[in-house]
């Protein structure tokens, strides 16, 4: 093939597919600012942004693939950790680093620019130029060469291991033959030239496919008259490469309807299907990951009612065949198997022969399915219905700061960033800028800094991050003023209801908790002080069983303890608190066989072995440095050096440089000046060793030191006095109730039960799920600590259900520009009843006169948000009319005459005749627009050609073939 067939080759799926690749370069520009919340499209990308990117581009689909085998994951003795060795250009950290996400902006924003017109100019595409980076070029290559793999790999059977069957040289072959049978099809290219391909190395087969060379100016023409396009001598991207970079920004319902109308993969052909695989392997479904917040109420809604039709975690003790409350899960077993047969199976009434119970037959498929397999694999079936984790603390606290609850001003504790490279980014600036002492002060939860935050400051900072708040010991912390003074409160999981209910039932409910906490100070503070002056005055013996009681309310225990027993128990970390707190026995007394899992266990006897260490062994060493040298800061354990500790610890065993390196860190804290703990740990070469060499030293040390460690008053006032002084409020539950009884805010019956007001949608729940409404006396023994978890549940779940039913209640909050237009009015109903349901959404005109509704079932909700939300910001640029009113418009003129497109058939009667559409008729609808969109397209570079053609336009070479230089 001569240099200028060659070239022609490559460059004439450009002029081929012009319609095509310009609205798909479109949209891959705009889901690009769609990431980037449509607010960081020009100009630098913060570190949030770049995450999102990486995250969207190529993240989540590596979430699917066994990263650690397909990176080749090594143990890196200096960072103490296991790391990647090979692709490292697809590492966030060099994605972030190399500048890859404004580089990939810039390529789809030249890649959309250059396929506007039929004119062509390929000099954005050209290596060397102000896009093209080698840092790009490298990104591309492993990324296509990443993408075969995991292309493979999903052939496979054992897709774990896909890697590992094949040694480098075979890898490599395989490769090279994938890529010629799917980029250099036979149909396409002569034997020769396949051959010479054969020739190259896998490497060099990519660069062929993602890259071409142009050695000499290349005269580019049109009909073979007019002078069209230089192409000038350099090494520029391919058709395929464009293609490749535009879909690492689609999602799935993009590649479906845009990729089958590419001629080179609209064949039904096994090639054809695999080509069109390769370019969708990044699309992402399109979730509500990528919405902001405020759009999502319809979502919130789901969200609850999904987690409400899923039995409360309390009951995962009972279904423990071990506990001794598994004779109590009876009901819920019955209840689960029932609805998975009704799932599953078509229940059959009773027959002749069979008059006293349901049959059940396969249906959707399942024709080998049997119910014995069913009832039999019910581990599994237990854990599918299970709640994988408690959100009702995320939930009810959303909800009040949405609501404004405590007021726009106040502060709740946050997690303060989103992604841990931004953490680790002010960590290092932090540590630079700060002084030690400030740097020392910044706060942690779970290894996550924290910050006090009003909700509208965070949310304008993470638009689509609308549950930051830490839940600490249960409970969350807010930073309010109370009576003009500054206070952090503390509401912990038995109060938040209180404030809950209030704000779902009470007529005012912006700034009623603050409100509610300002009349709660001076009644607090007044019980506090006439506390302090029982305590000062020693009246603490004279007290009554009442009174007592009231200062449990107010006072810490340990204080409460030094005052009014003789009796005390000693610190936390006293040897028999240090027994009963971490003994494996006692938890196996106690009927949890969880120590027999092994993650689990071992992370309860490491506990157990840091706790035992620290006070027979380390303690002493510690005070005994500290007073040799007179200085005792040097000898503290620094958070990273505990970091590191931790992680040794966990996997010294399987690690040998591990141990190693715990040796050099207990020489360096003179913990081996201990010849006992030095023959401890050299003697021991697994955790299980270390466990019970360490107890039976520590039975062995207690039998002497634990009646020394008994103390008398140890705590008093004036060891108090920092925490009287302090602004944090801890609300304790029983006095809050007792004002809120004295303020007459909560109703009582006769037998003083609160009457909340939230137990109404008691009938909506999922009976099952809460056992019964009342236990028997003589089961209490046994169940009752399972029983009255699941009433507390109970009550919280009414009031989730009240939250979900108002997020639905005015859906227009979602989309705040156009008012009125969505009206909903939804009844009641059972939970697992609305997971079937199909919910219709009412859309009137601007006027206010209904026009037609929307029907979706529950399942398909959060795909609705989605579809609304991204079609109107779509819409907003151009046009600030209501998606559904377009549609409306659309519609009412397209199905006046008969409809051509078939699959609108349908769609056009329904909305004719029944003013309903569905779901799947949207989708159709919005598939039809891109269709007519693309014909448009089409048509539009067709005209430019014919007036180029007819004009004898040309492009002056002398000019660089810009576009400016156009001339009749």
């Amino acid at each position: 093939m001569n240099i200028t067939d060659f070239i022609k080759k490559k460059t004439d799926p450009f002029i081929r597919n012009k319609g095509l690749l310009a609205p798909l370069s479109e949209i891959a520009y705009r889901n690009f600012e769609l990431v980037c919340d449509n607010n960081e499209k020009s100009g630098d990308l913060s570190l949030q942004a770049i995450s999102s990117i990486y995250q969207f581009s190529i993240g989540q689909t590596f979430k699917s693939h066994n990263i650690k085998q397909l990176f080749n994951y090594q143990l890196n003795d200096e960072k103490d950790r296991f790391v990647p060795t090979k692709y490292l250009s697809l590492q966030k950290k060099q994605f972030i680093d190399n500048e890859i996400a404004s580089t990939l902006l810039k390529l789809v924003s030249a890649i959309r620019e250059l396929n506007q017109n039929y004119t062509h100019n390929l000099e954005p595409l050209r290596i060397g130029n102000n896009i093209i980076t080698p840092q790009i070029i490298e990104f591309l290559h492993d990324l296509f060469e990443v993408s075969i793999i995991m292309l493979l790999n999903k052939s496979v059977k054992d897709r774990n291991n896909f890697t590992s069957q094949y040694n480098e040289d075979s890898l490599n072959l395989l490769l090279k033959e994938f890529i010629l049978t799917l980029f250099f099809p036979e149909t396409s290219y002569t034997t020769e030239e396949i051959e010479v391909l054969r020739k190259k190395s896998k490497d060099e087969l990519i660069n062929e496919v993602l890259f071409f060379d142009v050695q000499s100016v290349y005269q580019w023409k049109v009909v073979n008259y007019p002078l069209m396009m230089p192409i000038q001598c350099g090494k520029y991207l391919s058709f395929t490469s464009c293609l490749f970079i535009n879909s690492l920004f689609l999602f799935k319902e993009d590649t479906k309807i845009i990729f089958p109308n590419f001629p080179f993969l609209k064949n039904k052909t096994d090639e054809t299907q695999v080509l069109q695989m390769f370019f969708s392997l990044f699309a992402n479904p399109y979730t509500l990951h990528y919405i902001p917040s405020q759009h999502l109420r319809i979502a919130k809604h789901k969200d609850i009612i999904e987690y409400l039709n899923l039995y409360p975690s309390p009951w995962q003790e009972a279904l423990n065949s071990q506990s001794p409350c598994f004779p109590m899960s009876h009901l819920l077993k019955d209840f689960l198997i029932e609805r998975e047969c009704n799932r599953v199976f078509l229940k059959v009434p009773p027959s002749k022969s069979n008059p006293y119970s349901y049959n059940y037959k396969p249906i959707n498929g399942y024709k080998d399915y049997r119910l014995d397999s069913l009832i039999n694999n019910q581990t599994d079936l237990w854990s599918k219905y299970s709640r994988k984790q408690d959100k009702f603390m995320l939930y009810a606290s959303r909800y009040l700061a949405e609501s404004n609850y405590f007021g726009e001003e106040a502060m709740f504790k946050v997690y303060q960033f989103a992604s841990n490279e931004e953490q680790e980014k002010y960590i290092v600036e932090a540590k630079q800028n700060l002084p030690k002492r400030e740097y020392d002060k910044l706060k942690y939860h779970k290894g996550r800094l924290v910050v006090y935050k009003s909700y509208h400051n965070h949310l304008q900072e993470y638009p689509r991050w609308d549950s930051p708040f830490v839940v600490e010991n249960n409970a969350i912390q807010i930073y309010v003023k109370i009576l003009g003074e500054p206070w952090i409160v503390s509401i912990q999981r038995r109060l938040i209801i209180y404030f809950l209910e209030d704000a779902l039932f009470s007529k005012k409910k912006e700034s009623n908790g603050i409100a509610l906490l300002q009349n709660y100070l001076p009644h607090h503070q007044r019980d506090v002080r006439n506390g302090l002056f029982v305590f000062k005055t020693g009246q603490t013996n004279n007290l009554s069983t009442k009174e007592m009681s009231n200062l449990r309310k107010l006072f810490p225990r340990k204080l409460i303890q030094s005052y009014l027993y003789e009796d005390n128990t000693g610190d936390m970390d006293s040897p028999s608190q240090v027994l009963s707190d971490t003994s494996i026995n006692d938890t196996e007394k106690k009927g949890t066989k969880k120590i027999l899992n092994l993650r689990v266990g071992k992370h309860l006897k490491l506990r157990y072995i840091r706790k035992v260490w620290n006070l027979i062994y380390f303690k002493d060493i510690y005070k005994d440095q500290a007073q040799r040298m007179g200085h005792h800061k040097k000898f503290h354990i620094t958070k990273d050096e505990f970091v590191f500790y931790t992680r040794w610890m966990y996997s010294f065993e399987s690690i040998p440089s591990y141990k190693d390196h715990l040796i050099q860190f207990f020489i360096k804290k003179h913990f081996f000046n201990n010849e006992e703990f030095k023959e401890l740990f050299l003697n021991s070469s697994s955790i299980d060793e270390l466990y019970l060499q360490t107890k039976r030293n520590f039975i062995k040390w207690s039998a002497h030191n634990v009646n020394s460690e008994k103390k008398e008053k140890t705590y008093s006032l004036e060891d108090y006095k920092l925490f009287f002084e302090s602004k944090i409020l801890y609300i304790n539950v029983s006095h809050f109730i007792s004002f809120l009884n004295q303020e007459k805010v909560i109703q009582k019956n006769d037998n003083g039960i609160i009457q909340y007001k939230a137990l109404k949608n008691l009938s909506y729940l999922i009976k099952p799920f809460y056992y019964k409404d009342k236990l028997e006396i003589e089961h209490y023994k046994t169940y009752g600590k399972v029983f009255n978890k699941l009433r507390s549940i109970k009550l919280e779940d009414c009031l989730l259900y009240e939250i979900a039913y108002r997020y639905l209640l005015n859906v227009t909050p979602s989309f705040p520009k156009y008012k009125q237009l969505i009206i909903q009015s939804f009844p009641k109903e059972k939970v697992d009843l609305l997971v079937n349901a199909i919910y219709s959404f009412e859309i009137h005109n601007k006027k206010g006169a209904f026009i037609y509704s929307i029907q979706v079932p529950f399942l398909k909700l959060n795909e609705l948000v989605c579809l609304i939300y991204r079609n109107s910001t779509k819409i907003a640029a151009t046009n600030n009319e209501f998606l559904f009113l377009q549609i409306y418009k659309y519609l009412a003129s397209y199905c006046k005459n008969k409809p051509v497109d078939y699959e609108l058939y349908t769609v056009c009667y329904k909305f004719n005749q029944l003013k309903v559409l569905g779901y799947d008729d949207l989708l159709h609808f919005l598939k039809h627009i891109v269709k007519r969109g693309l014909q448009l397209t089409q048509i539009l570079t067709q005209l430019e050609k014919f007036l180029i053609i007819k004009n004898n336009i040309q492009i002056d070479i002398q000019k660089q073939g810009t576009l400016n230089s156009l001339y009749l």
